[in-house]
């Protein structure tokens, strides 16, 4: 029992380095624009691991960096992928909400006591962290499309379209263009809280799982091997994702303090001269 405690505890730690980060997930988020299936997978993946600031942008330049060959055949079956993209994003949610409950419901704990919810409290306590790193995201990037599929129309036509693209194929998505931003304090904000969150919950799943009392080295691997593989099954599915999205991203700039006072200082001569 003590070998099962405290491999339990090292769970969450374990699956922290097998599971998603919120970067990650808010690239699916705020760049590809499929936050459904970015919540889903964050949903699925009670692992979250975090990244230091200045990976967010590297993170985002591997986009165009880095080339996915895609098998020609694996195209046609593009809707079909979706499809079992969401499929075992909800199988993921599935196993973990009946794992937290039979845990909640027939495991004691030495320090949660006469408390059911705590397990699923830290299973979806990482949606909160995610959350926060789509935000971080948004601060750090703009993204503009490079097709006329967004342009004009009404905001219900523009909600409509989001809506459908949440179940279309990313290699038919809208080519995009990323303009990284430079770093503002909101974003040092929410980056900083972010990361206290991913903390906290890694410190939160450690104590929990490293108190529970009378359980088995066999019931230990069987808790540990359901919570990876909804770990692992989450990571293929974004992993994939992203190395789509890598071919419809067609162009990465950055913004600099520099380019800004160059364009203040020429608008400005523009300005002087058109006084003269």
């Amino acid at each position: 029992m003590a070998s099962a405690q405290v491999v339990l505890g090292l769970t969450p730690s374990i699956l922290a380095t097998l599971g998603t980060s919120p970067q990650e997930t808010a690239m699916l988020s705020v760049i590809a624009g499929r936050p459904l299936l970015a919540g889903l997978l964050a949903a699925g993946s009670p692992a979250v691991f975090a990244l230091r600031s200045f990976e967010y942008a590297r993170t985002i330049e591997d986009l165009h960096e880095r080339n996915f060959l895609k098998p020609a055949f694996f195209i046609r079956l593009d809707p079909v992928i979706v499809i079992l993209e969401y499929l075992a994003a909800a199988a993921s949610i599935g196993n973990i909400v009946e794992l937290c409950y039979r845990l909640g419901g027939q495991v004691l704990t030495a320090i949660f006591t006469d408390d059911q919810y705590h397990f699923f409290l830290w299973a979806f306590l990482g949606l909160v962290v995610h959350g926060f790193g789509a935000l971080a995201l948004y601060l750090r990037t703009k993204v503009t499309t490079l097709g006329r599929d967004y342009e004009g129309g009404h905001i219900y036509r523009h909600h409509g379209r989001a809506a459908f693209n949440q179940f279309k194929p990313m290699a038919q998505q809208t080519s995009l263009h990323i303009l990284i931003l430079e770093e503002s304090l909101l974003f040092f904000a929410v980056y900083w809280f972010t990361n206290i969150l991913t903390v906290c919950h890694i410190i939160y799943g450690t104590i929990m799982f490293s108190s529970m009392l009378f359980i088995s080295a066999e019931d230990a691997v069987i808790i540990i091997f359901r919570l990876m593989a909804s770990v692992m099954i989450c990571r293929i599915v974004l992993t994939y994702e992203l190395a789509n999205l890598r071919r419809v991203v067609k162009g990465i700039e950055r913004k600099t303090i520099v380019e800004d006072t160059d364009a203040t200082v020429e608008k400005g001569g523009a300005e002087r001269q058109g006084l003269k």
